[in-house]
C-alpha cells in the first residue's frame, strides 16, 4: 500500500519525535509544495560527480580492490554548485548528483524515487536502475542524472528534481543500517560500491589463481631454479636482489607476477 498524504504527514511527525522509527526528511524547506497526494518532492544537492575522458578502456572487476578505487579516483570529478549558478548536463551524458534532503525509512516501508514529470519532459532522468530505498536506509540519496533529450538541461541545486514515495511493507528484522548496507549514512553523490560485492571477490580469488597459474607455466624453469637455490643456500642474496633478478626474468611473460 502507497502512503498518501495523511499518512506521509503523520509519519514524518513521527519521525520529529524519535527519528530511529519515524520518517525522516530533513531540511523540509516547503512542506505545503514538496508534500503531493503519495508522494515527497525532493531537491537537488550541490555535489555532483562526472567522468573525465581517460585512457581507460573499461573498469576490470577481476582486479584488486585498491586498485579499482585508484582507477576510479583517477577518471571521476568531483564539482560543487555555488549557490545561483547551474550545474549543466548535456544530451547522452551522465552524471551523478545527490538529494539535497536527508532521508530515513522506517522498519516497515520501502521507498521509490522517481524524477518529476516536468523536467522528464525535458529528457531528465533521475536514476537508471537504483530506484529502490531499502527499509531502514538513512542517507542522501544518490541521483544518476542522464539527459536523453537533444538540448542541454540547466541543473540549479535547491530546486525540486525528484520525488519518493512510500511503501508499506512487513517490518524488517534487521534495517539496512543494520545490515551494514555499502551506502547507509551516505551524503553528496556516492560513487558504485558494486566491486565490494561477495561475487566479485570470488571473481578476484578465481583470477589470482589463473594468474598464478599462468605465470609458473610460463616462468623459465631454469630461472626458477636458480632462484630457489639462492633462496635456500647458506648466504641468501637480499630479497631486493632477488626482486630485481625476477623482474629481468619475467620480460617474455609481458607483466608483473600476481600478488
Amino acid at each position: 500500500m502507497v502512503l498518501n498524504e495523511i499518512h506521509l504527514a503523520k509519519r514524518l511527525c513521527e519521525g520529529l519525535r524519535d527519528s530511529m522509527k519515524g520518517l525522516v526528511i530533513t531540511p523540509m524547506m516547503d512542506p505545503e509544495r514538496q508534500i503531493n497526494g503519495t508522494s515527497v518532492d525532493l531537491r537537488l544537492g550541490a555535489d555532483f560527480k562526472v567522468v573525465k575522458p581517460t585512457k581507460y578502456t573499461h573498469l576490470d572487476p577481476r582486479l584488486p580492490k585498491e586498485d579499482i578505487k585508484r582507477m576510479v579516483a583517477r577518471y571521476t570529478e568531483e564539482i560543487h554548485i555555488p549557490p545561483d549558478a547551474a550545474f549543466v548536463l548535456h544530451p547522452s551524458s551522465f552524471a551523478l548528483g545527490s538529494t539535497l534532503e536527508h532521508v530515513s525509512i522506517p522498519a516497515d516501508c520501502c521507498g521509490r524515487l522517481e524524477g518529476r514529470s516536468g523536467l522528464g519532459r525535458m529528457g531528465l532522468q533521475v536514476h537508471s536502475t537504483a530506484g529502490y530505498v531499502d527499509a531502514g536506509f538513512s542517507g542522501a540519496l544518490t541521483l544518476e542524472l542522464q539527459n536523453v533529450g537533444t538540448l542541454p538541461i540547466l541543473l540549479f541545486p535547491g530546486v525540486r528534481v525528484a520525488q519518493i514515495s512510500l511503501h508499506l511493507c512487513y517490518a524488517t528484522t534487521k534495517g539496512y543500517e543494520e545490515r551494514q548496507g555499502s551506502y547507509s549514512r551516505q551524503t553528496g553523490a556516492g560513487g558504485s560500491q558494486a566491486f565490494g560485492d561477495v561475487e566479485y571477490e570470488k571473481l578476484r580469488a578465481r583470477h589470482a589463481e589463473v594468474r598464478k597459474r599462468q605465470f609458473v607455466e610460463a616462468f623459465p624453469h631454469d630461472a626458477y631454479k636458480e632462484i630457489v637455490d639462492l633462496m635456500n643456500s647458506k648466504d641468501p642474496p637480499p630479497v631486493e636482489a632477488l626482486w630485481q633478478y625476477l623482474i629481468s626474468k619475467i620480460g617474455a611473460i609481458g607483466e608483473a607476477p600476481p600478488a
